[in-house]
Order: C-alpha cells, then structure tokens, then sequence
C-alpha cells in the first residue's frame, strides 16, 4: 500500500493498493460489498441452476434443507490492485477532481470485479461516475457487451452544470436494481414446488432530468 502526495499550491494525491491472495474453499473477500443490500435478497451467479435466484448466504454457505449445496472449488489464487488519483488545490476541502480504479480476479469462476471512479467537484460543475462489474468470468469481460448487459453491472452517474447564476440543470443516467412488483413474482426458495425462476430485482436504466431556478447561500 502506497500513499503519495506530490506539489504545493496544487497537490496530486496517489492511493495504490496491491494485494495476492489465497483464498480458502468457500471464501468470499467481498461478502460485504456495495451491491449487499440486493444480493443479500438475490445473488444472481452467471450460471443459474436453481429455480430462485439463491441469496448471498445460501450461494456461499450453501442451504440443503432448501435444495441450494454449496459449491467447492477449492483453494484458489488471486490479486486486488486499486488506483487512486485526487487534484486539490492548496488544501484538502477543495478538490478539483478525482479518478479510481480497481480489478480483483482468481483462479475461481465468476470471481472477477471491477470498478471505475471519476468525479469533477467544481462550483459551477458536478459530475461523477462509477461503473461496477461484479462476479465477471474475466477480465475479457469488463467492457464487452457480454459484460454491459450482465445484469451484475451497475453504472451511477449525476452532473449538476450552472448555466447561470439562478439556473442549474440536474442529470443521472444510472443501471442498477429495482424491486419486481408484477404479480407473481413473489419469491419462493428454490425447492420441487417452485415453478420457473423466480427473482426479486431486476436491473434496468433509467434516466432523470431536472431544470432548477434559485440561488445556492453558502458562507461567502
């Protein structure tokens, strides 16, 4: 792990994070991640052979009672590298812009993550953006249209561009989960009297747009 400051009146900040690792059958380093709060409910693998989508718990731990085993494969080898990179100018509270990076992959199925950061934090223009690619079957996959339209990618993003001083424009793009409400997709473990696969989110886009009249008060 590395933490690098360079400059004076503009300071670069570098974060750089490089680990191997040897995982035991049945690890998962990153149980509790940012997409837990829907894969806690729904851990939808590549390869699905159940007839519900199993939660996190039971595609690691395994349920029998439930008709979800446990998979093993074994000890497995693997990496995590992260990049960071930060413009501030003179001081910590202002900062210009920010960039992250980060893959993590071993020798097990599905085990590949990925993640990209960017955001812009000016006054008179706020972007960021985050692309997440979870459970990938290798790095091949990360920007591929296999990779884009697998429902474990997630994109957020939002800008807020002034275009004059009362006047500001709201936007966000993002792809990620929403709850099924049709009916009859209520969830059932997977067992021998659940019929077809039954999941509770799904992953979609969705775009808003926002025009917004006022002034912003701040301490000056």
């Amino acid at each position: 792990m590395a933490r690098l400051n360079t400059g004076d009146k503009w300071i670069s900040a570098f974060r750089l994070i490089g680990e191997l690792r040897v995982l035991g059958d049945g690890f998962l380093p990153s149980y509790f991640d940012t997409l837990y709060e829907i894969q806690k409910y729904q851990y939808a693998l590549r390869a699905n052979s159940f007839q519900a989508t199993p939660t996190k718990y039971q595609a690691v731990f395994g349920d029998p009672a439930n008709g979800f085993a446990r998979s093993h494969y074994g000890w497995r080898q693997g990496y995590n590298l992260e990049a960071s990179w930060a413009l501030f100018r003179e001081k910590r509270s202002a900062k210009k812009i920010a960039f992250g990076v980060g893959i993590s992959d071993s020798t097990g199925p599905d085990d590949t993550n990925f993640f990209i950061h960017l955001e812009i934090p000016m006054s008179w223009l706020q972007l960021f953006a985050t692309y997440m690619g979870t459970n990938l079957t290798g790095p091949g996959d990360i920007f591929t249209a296999r990779g884009w339209n697998y429902d474990k990618t997630v994109v957020l993003s939002g800008l807020r561009l002034e275009v004059l001083p009362f006047l500001y424009i709201n936007a966000s793009y993002e792809r990620s989960f929403r709850t099924v409400a049709s009916p009859g997709e209520e969830y059932h473990l997977g067992n021998n009297t659940a019929p077809g696969l039954h999941t509770l989110f799904e992953n979609v886009q969705s775009v808003f747009l926002q025009v917004e009249l006022g002034w912003e008060l701040n301490n000056d």
